[in-house]
């Protein structure tokens, strides 16, 4: 994270220049914009935190949410899940995208509609809980996510507000976007015990067994 934006492509760009195979550009490229011009100026293939958009993978699926309804998840240059895990000879993945390095199991042309939609409640607001509520809602399902605390993020955000180390908040404020955008019904301040939970009549298991009539 302590390194500049783009620090590397120049790099890129010169082996390119000398080569006629595929280059990958790395290097603190956070936004698509910035990779979409890596792309337009041919310095080389991006490669980075969301292949879900850009996975040559096509198969006979619906993906679940129109385009404009997902954006990439950003990088955060923390390298735990990528360079990190390539320097120990294994496969990299993201630290907080699931589907990176698993997009034949995870990707998003694996995603199918719920073909009968139910109400989900998701309790939490850290980004396990805000990940589950994005899937659930993608999948079509109605969706609540109760928080007791007054904002989303969980521990993330006080490992964001460590100088140097901002850009952490870049998962959470991305899943708070997907969750706005899928329209999943987010209660903060909210405390989940048993009792609150079941007052919302979440579906469990056959739809047959909900648990009551909806308020």
């Amino acid at each position: 994270m302590q390194h500049e934006k783009m620090l590397w492509i120049s790099l890129a760009a010169a082996v390119k220049e000398a080569v006629s195979i595929p280059v990958i550009a790395v290097g603190r490229i956070l936004e698509p914009a910035a990779a979409a011009a890596v792309l337009t100026a041919g310095q080389g293939r991006h490669g980075g935190d969301d292949p879900g958009n850009r996975s040559p993978i096509r198969r006979r699926r619906t993906r679940c949410a129109p385009a404009g309804r997902r954006r990439s998840a950003p990088a955060i240059g923390c390298n735990q899940g990528c360079i990190d895990r390539l320097f120990k000879m294994t496969s990299a993945t993201c630290v907080h995208n699931p589907a990176a390095g698993y997009e034949l199991e995870l990707g998003l042309e694996t995603r199918i509609p719920a073909a009968e939609p139910r109400r989900v409640v998701v309790v939490g607001g850290g980004p396990a809980g805000m990940k589950a509520a994005e899937v659930a809602a993608d999948l079509g399902h109605e969706t609540i996510l109760l928080e007791r605390r007054e904002q989303l993020g969980g521990q993330l955000r006080l490992a964001a507000s460590v100088p140097g180390r901002e850009e952490v908040s870049g998962v959470y404020t991305h899943l708070e976007g997907q969750l706005e955008r899928l329209g999943v019904e987010v209660r903060l301040g909210a405390e989940a015990g048993a009792e609150d939970v079941l007052a919302l009549r979440p579906d469990r298991g056959d739809r047959r067994h909900r648990l009551g009539p909806r308020p």
